[in-house]
């Protein structure tokens, strides 16, 4: 995919004037209020000049924000950059942008609008053009322009153009990361000394009165105009939401070794585990039963889904139990299920089914995404969440989608229904708060959720305890407990996006922690500059980066060799790291004020004391655990593994009597039968890797480096010799649980995949090396084949290798299965390069002993040798349905 058309336009706003009427819509009253009050900041121009629009979700911040830039500043001939930190938002204004220009007079004739990011199909920096009037960009693409040496020059001389008359606009402000924004305005401003900016948000206030004080910088004049969600309700301008959460009683499956993983990427959940979740049709025939049984309540329903096949079997449920329901959604790749799904997902079909939502003769219309970015179905009365998501952009879009109040063809009230699963991982999934945007800021900080993090501890360690045989607790059952937790707070970069996500957690603290954790917390305080902690302000700084940066400050701050209950350390400074360098202040701890309420030792002295029978012992101990003031059922999702913890401290007190030290260690008791050991052994990956030469098998890279079952456990793979492969983490992580044996070097596939998977190009710095390019065609072609089908690749220095690459595959791996994707790869990996000021290269030939060989060349696609490459942007694999699981849905 290249650059889209779509996203730059020229506007002749003599025609536009002409043909106003049809755009004239009024405005609300807040917002006509909100107008005057922008106009008259405007026309007082502050210096510096700066200030707050503030509308709830659902109040119109786009529309009002646009309207005032085509009367006001767009009109005096100022020029505008257009602020967001995800490319929804910018296509969203930019969208909107077309029904507010007609207000822009006369002496200007015509306006030039320009979406530049980094995302695919948008224009990049090096697409900025002298005479674009307004550029809608990404936080991030402006800032890394701003900053790079040397200085990039298109949006150099789009600001120095603007005379002195620029005019910015931060959409969702109070998402920025505090630091990054405001070094970006303050560059702004420096360029541009009479620069106008407003902020649009839901959230005017920080907690921390730092961040406070950098608002009041940023904006100085403040709050311009505020209306809050309440009276936006009463005025039948917004819905009152009403929160339906229902359980599916169905177990979602994320598998350990997978968890691990991704719990550190701050990534939604992972595409095969929601492919899992769309595919169950139990779980699909619920919510379309959910539906129809309260159809009268729920009305006019948006049902978000992810998959086109979990949309069509909803719809299709549904039409069966006599619900008027379609299914809208874009054509994925190439091909979408049968022929006749191939034929009803059209441009076409998407806008009859939209409009027969409009018009009511449909009830329910199930989407994937669509229906979040910016459609316009005004009547809708209940949304469907069918699965929940750790990102709180995606689910804000969504509940969005039925905000709307009786003044704008709405609803007085709207539904929110979310579908929980039993997940048995703790996942911290994203909610919604108040629509004022003011979403409880403790939720991670409460108790509540506090419990649910420590479960995971105890149950792991339990676990560790049963494997190894431990009949006798090692300490007092408070030492498992923790004093409390910080809350911790950043915006994280999005794979494969230059979109920001906010995100909450919690970093538990023990007792052997404590001083360390507050040490390294105020030695961060003290040292702003320190150059490992300024690397974290950058939200796209890589994971595996952030660990090698902070392992310093775990050997400064931390007994590292001790033994400790939890996550891995290293992870927690990473996330401590990553709120202090945004934010500028440290996170707020919350005392574990339960902790001595839990006393699971009293309850086992009282046993030993009463000298209770078994039976009693199990009534007492099943009455404790069902308390409702105590977290017992959170601390131990099952029953069994509280009464287990239980008999553990009962004989470390039996240990103490009889004058021990209270740990015994490891009894002469064998693991139980139904906990299998799941780890590798140190020997065995020793053996692996040493096999393996020390290398990824999938991309040769030789750090980072994992032992990779071929079978997954949760296929039900072992760890004999034959079934493990090493592979770097960046390969472990996008395999999953798919089996791919890159030690086999010729592909069992019988035909050519539909696409070629583009996992992760080189990092911007290492993209005029030539190492980091043969790992990554290594990568791409093992992939495509799915399996070691890579001999070599050849990369020149200098001369006529450094223009015309070529790849050598074992035998039996036909290359002309390549043939239709060659000339994309080529004109991505020169588009990547030039990014970075680096030529070619010109050719890519892949070649194979017996067969025919395949090549793409810049002469193909008559491209000049220069800087300025082909825009293409690699296809995202998230959003493409691989042909297996097409096959295995048609096949049920």
């Amino acid at each position: 995919m290249g650059i889209d058309q779509q996203f730059v336009r020229k506007f002749n706003l003599f025609d536009e004037r002409k043909a106003q009427s049809s755009k004239n819509r009024p405005p609300a009253a807040h917002q006509s209020r909100a107008l005057s009050a922008l106009q008259t900041w405007y026309d007082k121009k502050g210096d510096p000049n700066g200030g707050l629009l503030v509308l709830p979700t659902g109040g119109g911040k786009t529309y009002t924000a646009l309207r005032f830039l085509a009367a006001g500043p767009l009109s005096d001939g100022c020029r505008v950059i257009w602020l967001a930190h995800t490319h929804h938002l910018l296509e969203q204004a930019y969208g909107a942008l077309k029904d507010s220009v007609f207000r822009i007079t006369e002496p200007r004739d015509t306006l030039n609008a320009r979406v530049v990011s980094g995302t695919v199909g948008h224009f990049r920096v090096y697409d900025v053009r002298p005479d674009d009037d307004v550029l809608f960009i990404t936080l991030q693409t402006l800032y890394k322009a701003l900053t790079s040496e040397p200085r990039q020059p298109h949006i150099d001389a789009f600001i120095k153009g603007a005379n002195d008359k620029l005019f910015v606009v931060f959409d969702e402000a109070h998402h920025a990361p505090a630091a990054s924004y405001r070094k970006l305005v303050t560059m702004l401003r420096d360029r541009s000394k009479k620069m106008g900016l407003i902020g649009l948000t839901a959230t005017p206030t920080y907690t921390e009165e730092a961040r406070r004080g950098w608002l009041k910088e940023l904006f100085p004049q403040e709050i311009l105009y505020q209306v809050s969600a309440s009276d936006l309700m009463k005025d039948n301008v917004l819905a009152k939401p009403v929160f339906k959460q229902i359980k599916t009683e169905l177990a979602a499956d994320f598998p350990e070794h997978l968890y691990s993983r991704w719990v550190q990427s701050n990534q939604d959940l992972p595409e095969n585990v929601i492919t899992q979740l769309a595919e169950r049709r139990e779980r699909n025939a619920f919510i379309a039963q959910t539906y129809f049984e309260n159809k009268e309540e729920f009305g006019k329903t948006l049902i978000f889904a992810d998959r086109w096949f979990q949309c069509e079997a909803i719809a299709e449920m549904l039409v069966k139990r006599g619900v008027k329901a379609e299914a809208v959604y874009h054509r994925v790749g190439g091909t979408s299920g049968d022929a006749a799904t191939r034929e009803k997902v059209t441009s076409t079909h998407n806008a009859d089914a939209l409009k027969k939502f409009r018009d009511g003769d449909l009830e329910v219309l199930v989407n994937i995404r669509m229906l979040t970015e910016g459609t316009d179905v005004p009547s809708a009365k209940t949304v469907f969440i069918t699965r929940q998501t750790t990102s709180q952009i995606l689910v804000t879009q969504m509940v969005g989608r039925a905000l709307r109040g009786p003044k704008f063809g709405g609803t007085k009230e709207a539904n929110i229904v979310s579908f929980v699963d039993q997940w048995k991982h703790l996942i911290n999934f994203a909610e919604w708060g108040e629509i004022d945007g003011r979403k409880d800021d403790d939720q991670v900080g409460g108790v509540g959720y506090a419990a649910h993090l420590i479960s995971i501890d105890l149950v792991r360690l339990l676990v560790s305890q049963m494997n190894k045989g431990i009949i006798v607790a090692t300490g007092p059952f408070s030492t498992l407990l923790p004093v409390g937790w910080y809350v911790v707070k950043a915006a994280v970069s999005i794979e494969g996006s230059e979109d920001l996500e906010p995100k909450a957690s919690g970093v538990l603290v023990y007792d052997n922690d404590k001083d360390a954790f507050e040490s390294f917390i105020k030695y961060l305080e003290e040292h702003p500059f320190d150059e490992h902690l300024l690397a974290f302000e950058d939200p796209s700084f890589q994971a595996d980066e952030a660990r090698e940066s902070a392992r310093p400050w775990v050997e400064k701050f931390f007994d590292h060799e001790a033994e400790r209950i939890g996550d891995d350390l290293l992870n927690n400074i990473v996330t401590i790291a990553r709120h202090m360098a945004q934010s500028g202040v440290a996170p707020k701890f919350s005392l574990f004020e339960e902790r001595d309420r839990h006393d699971l030792d009293a309850i086992a002295g009282q046993g030993l004391n009463e000298k209770w029978d078994r039976r009693k012992e199990d009534e007492i101990l099943r009455l404790e655990y069902n308390r409702n003031d105590r977290f017992w059922g959170t601390l131990y999702v099952r029953f069994s593994d509280f009464k287990h913890q239980y008999n553990l401290l009962s004989e470390r007190l039996l240990t103490v009597e009889n004058g021990g030290s209270g740990n015994r260690g490891a009894g002469n008791v064998d693991p139980p039968p139904d906990r299998p050991e799941f780890e590798v052994t140190d020997d065995v990956r020793r053996q692996v890797k040493e096999r393996d030469r020390g290398v990824c098998l999938a991309c040769g890279v030789s750090r980072l480096l994992q032992v990779d079952h071929v079978i997954s456990r949760y296929m039900g793979g072992t760890n004999v010799l034959d079934n493990l492969q090493t592979l770097c983490r960046t390969c472990n992580l996008a395999k999953g649980t798919v089996t791919l044996n890159f030690r086999d070097l010729q592909t069992d596939l019988t035909s050519a995949p539909s696409e070629l998977r583009v996992l992760r190009f080189p990092e911007p710095a290492v993209r005029g090396e030539t190492e980091p390019w043969e790992q990554f065609l290594r990568r791409t072609f093992n992939w495509f084949y799915r399996c070691g089908a890579v001999h070599s690749v050849n990369i020149g220095k200098r001369g006529d290798g450094f223009y015309h690459w070529k790849v050598e595959l074992y035998v039996r791996n036909p290359p002309t299965w390549l043939k239709p994707h060659l000339g994309e790869l080529l004109r991505q990996i020169r588009h990547s390069r030039a990014e970075m000021r680096k030529n070619g290269p010109d050719s890519l030939t892949v070649s194979c002993p017996g067969e025919d060989e395949v090549s793409a060349s810049i002469v193909d696609q008559q491209t000049p040798r220069s800087f300025a490459a082909e825009r293409v942007t690699a296809a995202q694999p998230a959003e493409v349905l691989s042909a297996e699981v097409e096959d295995k849905w048609r096949d049920r």
